[in-house]
């Protein structure tokens, strides 16, 4: 991001709709006297991110990064895809991966039955993913989990299990979905295309862009991260 403005307000923009992410700010690097310039300085999401969201009891925290193979081909992390074992923990315990795949499982049992917004209750933050899934669709990330299935952490909070998202990697934003040949209408990650065919979640889902567009006004986004 050449103009060093996409991530600081992407993670702005997160924040004032009470998403849990990093903090972003400005740094002026200078080694041995000699001055490197303007840099943005994003937070590592680390256990000590996670203790300043929710405690120190905080659970397991996931990147849903692609993966290389030998070959030079890469795969999109998704849930109900078969590929459960690959997404790397980043915080936490090691569980072998049960709980990414009990939302597989759920994903893939709530599809099936018609029943996906209720199947998946116990197990994902709704409020959150909808608030998560509205800023991204405002700040146009094209290269997020909606429309690529990419740049997003699980956190499966320690006091109730359930998973939240956490964005990350905020330098595809601010674009046009057709650029990339996407849409917000069909979207590319399962949850998200589940939800916006499920009348339930769909609903939740318009509130929620209800609500930021409501909140957008009162953001003083130059200063929020000063």
């Amino acid at each position: 991001d050449c103009s060093y403005v996409k991530e600081p307000l992407g993670y702005a923009l997160f924040e004032a709709m009470g998403v849990a992410t990093s903090r972003a700010a400005y740094v002026q690097v200078r080694v041995n006297e000699l001055d490197y310039g303007l840099y943005v300085l994003i937070e590592t999401q680390d256990d000590r991110l996670l203790e300043r969201h929710w405690g120190a009891d905080s659970g397991n925290l996931y990147d849903g990064k692609y993966v290389w193979w030998p070959d030079g081909s890469y795969t999109l992390l998704d849930f109900g895809e078969g590929h459960d074992e690959l997404y790397q923990l980043e915080e936490g315990e090691e569980v072998a991966h049960a709980d990414i795949q009990a939302v597989s499982a759920a994903y893939l049992e709530g599809v099936a039955a018609g029943d996906f917004r209720a199947r998946t209750d116990a197990l994902l933050d709704w409020d959150n993913l909808h608030r998560v899934w509205a800023v991204a669709q405002f700040m146009g990330h094209n290269d997020g989990y909606c429309l690529n299935k990419n740049n997003y952490r699980v956190h499966f909070r320690g006091s109730d299990g359930r998973a939240v998202m956490v964005p990350w990697d905020l330098d595809h934003t601010f674009y046009e979905d057709h650029w990339w040949s996407r849409s917000w209408a069909s979207p590319s990650g399962n949850l998200a295309r589940a939800c916006f065919a499920d009348p339930v979640c769909a609903e939740e889902q318009r509130q929620a862009v209800v609500e930021l567009l409501s909140v957008l006004p009162s953001v003083d986004l130059p200063t929020l991260n000063g």
